[in-house]
């Protein structure tokens, strides 16, 4: 775990360094009196080798079912439950005039309901900002609604989650920093609609929103999608992409979002079902993506060699005055490169819904959600 969030967080600075030794020379010299303490305790106490037999039985076990939870994950995704036995939909309240008609891509829409995580509206050229970093979004807006005031009813992923799938306050679904969970008591929108008989999927690439959050309720297929997780199944899977799909890795998940997209929504075409699709974005979320469209901002497109975006204190950026004025331009340009890159992924994903003919009948709803309290919504 120790090495894995090291290789995570990719810092190299002294500090980051010495706190990883120590800690490893904690977990050595732990390791190392707990073996002597087995060794001596073994010629005091009688049974204690079946004893110690036994500890390690159930510690291997407890291994083989660290090893089957991403396997189990994976099962929910591509062996779903069926919908809730609600097929067939009332269209009147009135028992006697009740009216079943089966649900059907013809008599309702598809829905698309994408979040764009810390996306700042006031950097988005849909807004009016100087740049042209959201091309794709200035096009699309133009042929939508687009709300120039809409706020989040909080500050931080879990709590505006919740409030955007259940409608209620935080104050009501009390979904927030004291309870990082949602109860199973509350409805949510994936619920509703998939006991309408829709097909419910969702994809994340914010670690929050997971079913340990309780926020996947309601839908049939989940994705997580982290590069190093909480499971020792998650570090196979991320030198398989470091191997064979080494560009995956460098964004935070668009680009491995779109091939699974184009997976599930060639399922979906063969069943005369609705779809509701979830996506949860995180390209303008630090670590920011290297890609090349992610350094348009830089002077010729090339990321300079003073900035290193693994070495950016992003406390002192956000709340002092300390940064150099470079470095914060540097840091706002690849902001803005990084908004950039999500908008073009989000060119690709309309791109294939156009190609799979979802277009003429699906409902996209799209917000930019900040840390700051404020969100669009178009």
């Amino acid at each position: 775990v120790l090495v894995r969030n090291f290789l995570l967080k990719l810092n190299l600075s002294f500090l980051a360094i010495l706190k990883f030794f120590i800690f490893a020379e904690i977990s050595l010299i732990s390791g190392f009196l707990l073996g002597v303490s087995f060794s001596w305790l073994a010629g005091k106490i009688r049974f204690w080798r079946r004893l110690e037999m036994g500890i390690a039985f159930v510690l291997f076990m407890l291994g083989i079912y660290n090893l089957s939870l991403p396997i189990r994950e994976w099962l929910h995704i591509y062996y779903p439950q069926k919908p809730k036995g609600a097929s067939l939909l009332h269209l009147s309240d009135d028992p006697s005039n009740l009216k079943q008609v089966q649900i059907s891509r013809s008599t309702f829409p598809n829905i698309l309901l994408i979040v764009l995580d810390t996306t700042r509206a006031d950097h988005l050229s849909l807004y009016g900002y100087y740049r042209k970093t959201t091309p794709f979004l200035d096009w699309l807006g133009a042929r939508s609604v687009v709300f120039e005031r809409a706020y989040s009813s909080a500050p931080h992923t879990l709590s505006s989650h919740a409030s955007i799938f259940t409608g209620l306050l935080p104050g009501e679904h009390h979904c927030n920093y004291q309870s990082l969970f949602l109860a199973q008591s509350f409805l949510t929108l994936a619920e509703r609609l998939h006991n309408l008989g829709y097909i419910t999927m969702g994809y994340s690439n914010n670690i929050v929103l997971s079913r340990l959050s309780g926020l996947t309720q309601g839908f049939e297929r989940f994705y997580l999608h982290i590069v190093l997780g909480l499971f020792s199944g998650e570090i196979f899977h991320w030198l398989r992409l470091l191997i064979f799909h080494p560009q995956m890795l460098k964004d935070s998940g668009a680009k491995l979002t779109d091939l699974t997209l184009k997976k599930w929504l060639w399922r979906v075409k063969e069943r005369d079902r609705p779809f509701f699709l979830f996506i949860n974005y995180m390209e303008a979320h630090y670590p920011l993506p290297l890609v090349k469209k992610s350094f348009r901002f830089f002077p010729d497109g090339k990321k300079p060699a003073y900035y290193n975006p693994f070495l950016v204190d992003y406390a002192k950026f956000n709340c002092l005055k300390s940064v150099s004025p470079k470095l914060r331009e540097a840091i706002i340009n690849h902001y803005d490169g990084a908004i950039y890159y999500l908008d073009h992924m989000l060119s690709k994903l309309y791109t294939t819904l156009a190609k799979f003919g979802y277009l003429d009948n699906t409902i996209t709803v799209s917000y930019t959600h900040l840390r700051a309290h404020e969100t669009s919504l178009h």
